[in-house]
């Protein structure tokens, strides 16, 4: 695996008949035009000893497992999903580039956003928004594919500050409504003091905040914000209307630790209870990262 990246996502996929390698297989088709950018795609090493499929999708690995594997449990949970960050950046925008180059650019991140979007809402996929245009994009989609994991599709700002192709993105809702804030707050404290000095930066990014309250939002709720953990950016936001549905173990984060103490420091400072959720409700999987003959953690 990438030595860069601390934190694992874990899905637990309802892949049917298709198996962890069938849904890898359908990923590194769906985001193959990701490769034009550079981005990498494929396999991946190994982080730990349960089955599953390393993989990386643009950018960044994930591991899969099949529901199969673990009869009764949770589904995955659009309060945890995928932001797929489309910046005409990756595709040779700049501020520099005459208008020509930076319409091309555009339209070409713009193209890749909707062919991404076919193949995530092929084969009984539901659509959670449908793709169009937003007050906070020109071009964006929200969308449940086959195996239960959810996408939102976005066409940024390339004016913007830069941010990578795909972030684990974070909907606080049902028990976890308008605790999105105290959970970044924590999450960097938390990774910026026990994960210090690892592979990658811990840090809070942006932030916007709703002034007043409405529907199930209390005044200062936060309306979209990032942060980096250990490297991995991520997004968070309090969902602006009820929702029927929280935060599940089928998406877990596995943190690759430097020691068994490490390990142990960040289950108590995040508040772990035995299944590894914190107060919020989202899950951890802190191990001892395995290293290679080279040293490479793996």
């Amino acid at each position: 695996m990438d030595r860069h990246q601390q934190i694992i996502p874990r899905i637990r996929l309802q892949t049917g008949d298709h198996g962890v390698v069938g849904a890898a297989r359908f990923y590194t088709d769906v985001f193959r035009p990701f490769e034009e950018a550079g981005l990498e795609l494929g396999a991946a090493g190994t982080t730990g000893p349960d089955d599953g499929v390393e993989l990386t999708v643009a950018g960044l690995n994930l591991r899969l497992t099949d529901a199969a594997d673990s009869p009764g449990a949770a589904g995955v949970s659009p309060a945890t999903n995928f932001m797929v960050n489309i910046d005409p950046l990756f595709f040779g925008w700049s501020a520099d580039a005459g208008e020509g180059d930076r319409r091309a650019a555009s339209a070409r991140a713009r193209a890749v956003l909707d062919t991404v979007w076919d193949g995530l809402v092929a084969d009984g996929a539901t659509v959670l928004m449908p793709l169009g245009e937003y007050p906070f994009s020109a071009r964006y989609g929200w969308v449940l594919d086959q195996f239960g994991v959810s996408w939102q599709l976005m066409l940024t700002d390339p004016t913007g500050e830069p941010r990578p192709a795909l972030l684990p993105s974070f909907l606080f809702c049902g028990p976890a409504q308008n605790k999105a804030g105290e959970a970044l707050e924590t999450w960097t404290r938390v990774f910026g003091e026990v994960v210090a000095g690892g592979t990658g930066r811990t840090r809070p990014g942006t932030s916007v905040a709703y002034r007043e309250a409405e529907g199930p939002l209390v005044e200062g709720s936060v309306m979209f914000a990032d942060a980096q953990l250990a490297g991995m950016w991520i997004t968070a936001m309090d969902s602006g209307v009820e929702q029927p549905f929280t935060f599940t173990d089928a998406v877990a984060f596995r943190v690759l630790c430097d020691s068994p103490v490490q390990a142990e420091m960040l289950r108590r400072e995040l508040g772990l209870d035995s299944s590894g959720t914190d107060r919020f409700g989202v899950c951890w999987e802190p191990v001892v990262a395995q290293r290679t003959g080279s040293g490479e953690a793996r």
